[in-house]
């Protein structure tokens, strides 16, 4: 069996990397099953200026209006809503994570200086007892780390889906 993890990126230079979308996503946790992979050849992901480019379209946070202020809404309901969204692969998660000078400092945190989560919804994830999740990453404060989220949870205000628009 071919190294999968090898083949998911690639660095063209300091601020440009290639990301293979085929390659299979890096599970959440042992056991976990993409459900979704949606994705298609291989992307290229680069920092310019400061603001994050995939594929020539802007990376930006999407909060859901029914998230904003002290609204949440259901991740299930949010992946309804996120449909027609161009939301960012996994596999641009692992290579942001092995590359993390890529991710914009806007990224980090709020206004008011607490992390802001961003999550990758181009592959949702199931678990051995059928529940739905999607990987995210967030800044600690000295690092980024990933993690997963149930679907069945409650998204607010600092739970932004990562897209790209051209």
């Amino acid at each position: 069996m071919p190294n999968i993890s090898s083949a998911r990126v690639t660095a063209l230079g300091p601020k440009a990397l290639r990301v293979n979308l085929r390659s299979l996503p890096r599970a959440p946790f042992l056991g976990a099953r993409a459900l979704t992979p949606r994705a298609y050849g291989s992307v290229l992901v680069v920092n310019r200026r400061g603001q994050l480019y995939v594929d020539g379209g802007k990376v930006s946070l999407h909060f859901d209006t029914k998230q904003l202020r002290d609204k949440t809404i259901s991740g299930t309901d949010l992946a309804v809503a996120l449909v027609d969204k161009q939301t960012l692969h996994p596999n641009i998660l692992d290579a942001l994570l092995a590359h993390p000078h890529m991710i914009p400092e806007a990224f980090k945190t709020d206004a008011e200086g607490r992390p802001i989560f961003l999550y990758f919804w181009g592959c949702v994830f199931e678990s051995a007892s059928h529940q739905p999740c999607v990987r995210y990453v967030y800044w600690d404060g000295l690092s980024w780390r990933p993690f997963h989220r149930w679907l069945s949870d409650q998204w607010g205000a600092r739970d932004a889906a990562l897209i790209f628009e051209y």
